[in-house]
């Protein structure tokens, strides 16, 4: 449940926010050269089969869980949170089915076949990092862009607004395609999306050290140890 939740956590946060960013024009206009830039839907696609990937991994699901027990102590509904936890891996094979087609997955956030989000694609920079790297000053473009979708993704988990609307999306978009298991999705969602947004709010301070800490600039000193659910995340 949680690789979902996490990749409607970031669909739902630029769907949110492509208005904004549209309005404001704060896209760069630094040339990018001749580099071939995947699109929206082609890495939303990519994202969601590395998510389907993991979740049929018994080692990832099971220190999901473990993650996830111990957090329910955290909640008010401890019971029912670790009823919801036990259950993971029903809920999780309940949702294959959607999984496996990628690009209905990715329509439904709005990914797909959405002019306006392509005005997004030069962030697709960030996933042809390895591509690019040998092209000259192309290293130094891919981490100032990183930074500024980082700069834009906290200034969306900062927004208490658009907190809600994210939790909203989450419900209509996730748990109602749950609907036996919809009362627990909810909760889950209302009681952890809180911590991620905390967690993702922390890493975000430091643009430069965020991205380094996920190889799109230089990194400067050791590295961070990610934990919690970033942590968890930022290993799959």
């Amino acid at each position: 449940m949680k690789f979902i939740v996490l990749l409607a956590v970031v669909a739902a946060c630029f769907a949110f926010d492509k208005e904004s960013m549209l309005k404001h024009n704060k896209i760069s206009k630094e040339p990018v050269g001749s580099v071939e830039i995947p699109s929206t839907c082609d890495e939303c696609q990519s994202l969601v089969h590395r998510f389907s990937d993991a979740a049929r991994d018994p080692q990832k699901l099971a220190e999901l869980k473990m993650l996830l027990n111990v957090l329910c102590h955290e909640t008010s509904y401890v019971d029912e949170c670790r009823l919801f936890v036990a259950k993971l891996d029903v809920i999780v094979k309940k949702l294959e089915p959607y999984l496996k087609d990628a690009h209905a997955v990715c329509k439904s956030f709005h990914m797909c076949s959405n002019s306006r989000l392509e005005a997004f694609h030069r962030i697709g920079l960030l996933y042809a990092k390895r591509q690019m790297s040998k092209v000259d000053g192309m290293k130094d473009l891919v981490c100032d862009e990183c930074q500024f979708a980082a700069r834009e993704l906290k200034t969306i988990v900062e927004d208490k607004e658009k907190q809600k609307e994210i939790r909203d999306f989450l419900s209509e978009n996730v748990c109602k395609h749950i609907p036996r298991y919809q009362g627990m999705c909810d909760m889950l969602v209302e009681q952890f999306l809180p911590e991620m947004f905390q967690e993702l709010d922390q890493m975000l301070k430091d643009p430069k050290t965020a991205c380094a800490d996920v190889g799109f600039c230089p990194r400067t000193g050791p590295p961070r140890k990610l934990v919690g659910f970033v942590g968890f995340l930022s290993r799959l």
